[in-house]
């Protein structure tokens, strides 16, 4: 069982059953049991999260007085500021795209004269030629879908990039009126954040001009410096 199953199912319920309807917030002159220690907190002491060091999030505390502490923004903003740090603090140049996979090996001999010499300059002639007319060079990107995970019947939503890193939480405003325990909001966003891993499926590669032209040129050399090349007697 994967550690992010095992953060939310610890405390298991039924989302079947009504989400809880909150109840009075503490008085604001009562301690606040928000610890400070670890983790990546917002400004405000709202929020706090912990993660793992591949930047899964492991644990949530919520300030047992958030409602009073939200000054009109909403407790959404909390989490974004915080999802932002920890993927900032994990990936701080974005998630970087592996290297074009290797091209196998040439299997085609080739006889070495000068007609094999002209038909790879021609080949080489042509691959530059065309990138160089490219007027809008077609990055690679990442090919992959958002996904998201609730709790409480949608009360509560994460969701994650296409990387699967949390990206924000949405909670049901009117729900939110009822004044949610602290308790009930982390338990809440852990067990939406963990119904979104189960979703996410990695994201591939596709593979921009540049880089295509990149491999036909390596595929070029390679036959040129291919061991099978054929010499004439």
């Amino acid at each position: 069982m994967s550690t992010v199953m095992m953060i939310w199912e610890e405390d298991t319920f039924d989302d079947v059953l009504k989400a809880p309807t909150g109840g009075p917030v503490e008085q604001p002159d009562e301690e606040d049991d928000l610890p400070l220690d670890g983790g990546i907190g917002d400004e405000r002491g709202l929020v706090r999260i912990w993660a793992d060091e591949q930047g899964h999030l492991e644990r949530v505390r919520i300030s047992k007085n958030w409602a009073r502490k939200l000054n009109g923004t909403p407790l959404e903003v909390s989490f974004l500021e915080v999802f932002v740090a920890l993927n900032n603090q994990h990936a701080p140049n974005g998630v970087q795209m592996p290297p074009p996979p290797e091209l196998p090996p040439s299997t085609k001999k080739w006889r070495f004269d000068w007609d094999t010499l002209a038909g790879w300059q021609t080949e080489g002639d042509e691959i530059a030629r065309r990138a160089e007319q490219i007027s809008d060079i077609r990055p690679s990107q990442w090919v992959g879908e958002e996904v998201t995970g609730d709790a409480y019947n949608n009360r509560i939503v994460v969701t994650l990039d296409v990387h699967g890193r949390p990206a924000r939480v949405d909670f049901d405003p009117s729900w939110m009126a009822t004044l949610p325990t602290a308790k009930d909001l982390q338990h809440g966003v852990l067990r939406a954040y963990g119904m979104a891993c189960e979703k996410h499926r990695p994201p591939v590669v596709d593979l921009g001009d540049l880089e295509l032209f990149e491999q036909q040129g390596m595929q070029l050399v390679q036959q040129i410096l291919s061991p099978d090349t054929e010499e004439t007697n």
